[in-house]
């Protein structure tokens, strides 16, 4: 292939290509560009540039997609001067016949001569609309001294005396040119051997040295080969290694000048044979794999088979199948090994701490267990002995209250034997002190019988009654009494039985007592009885 190379940054169309003051100039969609050293600069960018021509001494005009500009040479760089009004609408073509006149051709509009002042402003203007002219795409040359417009089907000359086009000769077709870019009707002349003219696909060189012969093909061209991606398109040059993330191929080949060429295609390492002969002159290899190819490809025109032509490129391995990145996995490997055994020896360590942890909680456990087992026996104990207690007490009690039965009984002999002496003591020759005398014996012994058993109710209970008879001193002898019971467990049988009354009798002075103590209907009359300390 022949070794052209993309100008970097250049990537779009190109509209224009003059070299004005030893400067290449590009007119590109993007602005006007300079050409140094490889390097694209840009000039001004924004509008997309037609059209270059110089315009005296340092100085340039384009044409862009909207009006004519003004550049000016500084030193090695040319710079924007400023835009030429009234001029709009695009503009490809500038033909600047003196410094006073200037010939313009706007597309679909017409044909424009201007007049420029010393300041390079337009202070007049002629149009001559493109309907003025017989055919389509006009197109304006300069031959010696004559102006001319040259349209597909038709010609004109400009004659100044009457300032209109006129109709003339058509300069003969480039028949010998196939498929050349519209608004191309004749070849520009390069030097005085060779002229050049753009086509479809691509570009023709005439000799005009060369004696006409019959034709030839030419050789066949790989005029491109692409790697793209969804978002990215890069051209590729022969021999290149190619990112993996690009690894999506576009190739285009061209026999030049031949309208019924078709080729056979192959790519090594990829494809095992030859493609069916196809008029398409491009070719799409999607997702290869990485590796080095080369592709090859021959053209056929009629039954005459040009030479094949060949180019080489490879896909670089993805960054996840390098070298280093094997590397960096055996690394990794043995950072995860020696992670994985300092991962191990601090669960290691983690579960002894657990075991250990779990050890001392387990003796403390059976420390409290033992203690709480030995609690549970000192209050077992405790609850017998209390149960114990109150088994004295309960019995005690009953003991005191038949003493005390025992000694009403005695009380009431003792009162009938007092009240018998009384009605004897005037009928009997006795002495009257020795009845005084055996009545005090009387009732001291009956007195003396009541305050022991009261004595020794309130040490068995201690206190009991000393609480009772501060808060509650209305209660009687009979309420004490009855509240000792109640309070030592004695149940309404017993307590009518020690008291000598009914049990009903008891329910109603239960009954009584209750409202005298102020308890509530749901409140336990023993547990109150016992609350008091």
């Amino acid at each position: 292939m022949p070794d052209f190379k993309l100008v970097p940054g250049s990537s779009g169309q190109v509209w224009a290509l003059s070299v004005v003051e030893g400067s290449i100039l590009c007119g590109h969609d993007r602005g006007l560009f300079q050409l140094s050293d490889n390097s694209f600069i840009p000039l001004r960018e924004g509008e997309g540039v037609l059209a270059i021509s110089p315009f005296g001494d340092r100085q340039l005009l384009t044409g862009s997609y909207n009006g004519i500009s003004l550049f000016r040479q500084t030193a090695d760089r040319w710079t924007f001067v400023k835009k030429i009004p009234p001029v709009q609408g695009a503009c490809d073509q500038l033909l600047p016949v003196t410094k006073e006149t200037l010939w313009l051709n706007l597309p679909n509009f017409g044909i424009i001569r201007a007049r420029l002042d010393e300041n390079q402003q337009i202070t007049g203007q002629k149009i001559f609309p493109v309907r003025s002219f017989a055919g389509e795409l006009p197109q304006l040359r300069q031959d010696s001294d004559t102006l001319k417009v040259i349209t597909q089907t038709a010609a004109y000359r400009y004659q100044a005396a009457t300032d209109t086009f006129v109709a003339t000769a058509r300069p003969p077709t480039m028949q010998e040119i196939a498929n050349p870019l519209p608004g191309t009707y004749q070849p520009i002349v390069l030097n005085e051997n060779y002229s050049f003219v753009p086509v479809h696909n691509g570009f023709a060189l005439k000799n005009t040295d060369l004696a006409t012969q019959p034709s030839v093909a030419g050789p066949l061209v790989i005029r491109s080969v692409s790697a793209f991606n969804n978002d990215t398109t890069n051209l590729v040059g022969s021999g290149q290694e190619i990112p993996s993330r690009l690894n999506n191929i576009r190739i285009h080949f061209i026999a030049p000048q031949q309208e019924h060429a078709t080729y056979q295609y192959r790519l090594e390492n990829h494809t095992d044979g030859w493609s069916t002969w196809s008029a398409q002159p491009h070719v799409d290899y999607v997702n290869l794999p990485e590796g080095s190819y080369t592709f090859r490809v021959k053209a056929k025109v009629g039954q005459e088979v040009i030479p094949e032509q060949s180019v080489s490129f490879s896909i670089a391995c993805p960054w996840y199948r390098t070298s280093w990145a094997y590397v960096g996995y055996a690394l990794s490997f043995v950072a995860l090994l020696y992670l994985s055994h300092l991962w191990q020896g601090y669960k290691l360590r983690q579960r002894q701490q657990e075991i250990q942890v779990a050890q001392v909680e387990s003796r403390r456990l059976e420390a409290a267990a033992a203690a709480q087992e030995d609690l549970l026996k000192r209050y077992s104990m405790l609850e017998e002995a209390l149960g114990e207690i109150k088994n004295q007490l309960r019995s005690k009690t009953i003991e005191l209250a038949r003493k005390a039965k025992e000694n009403d009984e005695k009380g009431r002999v003792l009162q009938a034997l007092k009240e018998k002496m009384n009605a004897l003591e005037g009928q009997v020759s006795v002495p009257k002190f020795q009845f005084s005398q055996l009545s005090r014996i009387l009732a001291n012994y009956a007195d003396s019988e009541d305050d022991s058993f009261t004595i020794q109710l309130e040490e068995l209970h201690q206190n009991f009654f000393a609480k009772l008879n501060e808060k509650y001193p209305e209660l009687t002898n009979y309420d004490q009494r009855l509240c000792a019971y109640l309070k030592s467990g004695l149940t309404t049988r017993e307590i009518a039985e020690l008291m000598n009354v009914l049990p009903s009798s008891v329910n109603v002075s239960r009954s009584r007592l209750r409202k005298k103590l102020a308890l509530e209907p749901k409140e336990d009359l023993y547990k109150f009885l016992n609350s008091l300390k």
